[in-house]
Parts: structure tokens; sequence; C-alpha cells
């Protein structure tokens, strides 16, 4: 089975330029192409772009997806699964960990937004202790970076 590029894109719900990126920076091989010019995708280029979103889904930057597509390669390639699955393995407990410190900034940011509106409704003052609050922290920054120079 052969996909134009606008049926590929439509499949895996990208635009075809997405598909031409991965192209460039080699996360999918360069197709053949019609005597025309038209770039002809095999069922087995759809499934990489399946694999790619499905990785961008969870997180995983390009360049890591990147790596797992070599080592998917090198899987069909011979039979090392093992060896490689304890590579995928430590990229996943990689990623886990970069999402539980995401996590703990976004939390300590959500009590800090949380603290300001608090601030906000208990006011009786005739500015908005908000904007003041981070009028304050850009302040606090341009005079921490003043202080360096």
């Amino acid at each position: 089975m052969e996909f134009t590029i606008g049926k590929m894109a439509k499949y895996v719900g990208i635009s075809p330029a997405s598909i031409r990126y991965y192209e460039s920076i080699g996360l999918l091989p360069s197709p053949i192409r019609t005597s025309s010019g038209y770039r002809k995708y095999s069922l087995r280029d759809l499934e990489r772009v399946r694999f790619i979103k499905n990785a961008q889904r969870l997180g995983f930057s390009l360049s890591e997806i990147g790596y797992f597509l070599y080592l998917s390669d090198l899987e069909q390639k011979r039979d090392n699964s093992e060896n490689l699955c304890s590579s995928v393995q430590k990229e996943v407990r990689k990623k886990i960990s970069e999402l539980e410190e995401k996590i703990e900034r976004l939390q300590e940011l959500k009590k800090s937004l949380e603290a300001m509106l608090e601030k906000c409704t208990s006011s009786t003052t005739s500015t908005c202790p908000i904007l003041a609050a981070l009028g304050e922290g850009s302040r606090a920054e341009t005079e921490t970076k003043e202080a360096k120079k």
C-alpha cells in the first residue's frame, strides 16, 4: 500500500509540512518518488510517523524519539532486544523523573498564584495586589541582573 504525503498526513492527523520536517531531520527516510516527483510513502512509513506522534504525546522530544527509532531499527535487524529494552527503560525512567520535577515546579507556581489571588480577594486597597506582585517580581529580576554586571 502506498500513500501520498497528503493522505499520510490525514491518516496520522498532522500536516504535510510536519512529514517533510521529519524527513529533513532524519526521523523519516526519504520516500520513493514518482516520475513526476510526488512522494510515495509505504505502510512502514505511516507506522513510523504514528510512532513519532505517540512518543510526542508522551512528552518525548524529537531527539529522544530519534534515539528510540534508532533502537527500534536495531531491534528489527537483530535478536538482541533485551539489551535494547533496557536502554529504552532507562530513557523512560529519565522522562518520568523530568515529569516529576516539572509537576513540582507547576505545583509551586500554583501555590504562588493562589497566594496572589488570596491577597487580591482580601485587599481593600485601590491597586490590584496581583499586578503589584507581578511588577515587584520583574523589578527584583532587573535589580539582580544589574547587580551582577
